[in-house]
């Protein structure tokens, strides 16, 4: 192609760029009718309470008939004897009642799973007891002491909920899981 072909193509084509940009600004394109945007909320509805009506007298009784004696219904169950062996329950049996702590907040108990040094082994342990269902979540040490990332899973308000929880962590990740209080 000769030189004066060529800038004759690239004068068209930056003149075609220019409308393409002037034209749309210039020219308004747009159909249809502006959308007022603002908001029009109804006044409120006057509405006034209407009184009750007054009952001015009791209603009438309808007489009473001499009831027959009715026969004692019977217990739907049996209640196991006081002295059965069986059915004494030692007081270390007993569930332990949520408690408050000193503060009043309520003392709740967690599941430690690991402790490590880098954050990133913390929080893959993490995602993998996520992943698995369970509530996990990390903690740092805090400031003043060496740094430890804690791997916990909890809280429950009583160490008798986390039972069942701590020995399917034992069976599916191989770890022995410590109870310990639970401090946010």
């Amino acid at each position: 192609m000769n030189q004066g072909l060529r800038q004759r193509l690239l004068g068209i084509l930056v003149l075609v760029a220019l409308a393409s940009i002037l034209l749309p600004l210039l020219l308004d394109f747009r159909t249809g009718h502006p959308v007022d945007t603002s908001p029009r909320i109804p006044p409120p509805p006057d509405i006034q309470p209407a009184p009750l009506p007054q009952l001015d007298s009791a209603p009438a009784a309808a007489p009473t008939a001499t009831p027959e004696p009715a026969a004692a219904p019977e217990p739907p169950f049996q209640l196991p004897e006081a002295d059965a062996p069986e059915a004494a329950v030692e007081p270390a049996e007993l569930p332990e009642e949520p408690q408050l702590d000193e503060r009043g907040q309520p003392a709740a108990w967690v599941l430690q799973l690991g402790a490590f040094q880098e954050e990133k082994n913390a929080l893959e342990l993490r995602d993998r007891l996520l992943a698995g269902g369970h509530r996990a979540f990390v903690q740092r040490s805090p400031a003043g002491k060496p740094i430890a990332y804690r791997v916990f899973v909890g809280p429950k308000l009583t160490r008798e909920q986390l039972v069942g929880e701590q020995r399917e962590l034992e069976r599916k990740f191989r770890v022995k899981p410590l109870v310990v209080p639970f401090t946010p």
